[in-house]
């Protein structure tokens, strides 16, 4: 059984534009980024060529973002502030804040099932030694069954 864990803890300062579209040095701007991860993997053999492996996860994100309160205006070197209502007539003057916040869940259920194929040759082989051995003076219900599994021939 495997245990894990995964934490995640980012946080990016950023610039951003004027509302003229100027590029502009925002003071406070910046977006955090937090990610916890859990998850749980069992694995079994079942034969020596095929088994199986269980994966529970659950993954929990949230981004938020923030434009800031103030800059400058990187083309005329002026000070701009934020204003949610426009800037008319003067776009180089400010430019428009704005706040994100939002949260991601992901939960994860994996069933895997590992086959080794190289072994089909040597159930061949088998077989074939197998019915070299039977004496086929015999009714023919005497012989061993085949079966079919997964498309692997098995005596």
């Amino acid at each position: 059984m495997e245990l894990n864990l995964r934490w995640y803890n980012s946080i990016t300062n950023f610039d951003g534009f004027a509302d003229s579209g100027a590029p502009a040095d925002i003071y406070g701007a910046k977006q955090k980024n937090q990610n916890l991860i859990l998850s749980a993997t069992y694995e079994q053999p079942i034969t020596n060529w095929w088994s199986q492996k269980l994966t529970l996860a659950r993954g929990n994100e949230h981004y938020s973002a923030v434009s800031g309160t103030a800059g400058v205006n990187l083309n005329t070197g002026g000070f701009i502030t934020a204003n949610p209502a426009s800037c008319f007539p003067n776009f180089d003057t400010c430019f428009t804040p704005f706040t994100s916040d939002f949260s991601i869940i992901n939960q994860r259920l994996e069933w895997q099932h590992n086959f080794k194929v190289g072994r089909t040759k040597v159930i061949h082989q088998e077989i074939l030694a197998q019915r070299s051995r039977i004496n086929l003076s015999r009714p023919t219900r005497d012989l061993p069954k085949l079966k079919l599994i997964f498309g692997i021939v098995c005596l």
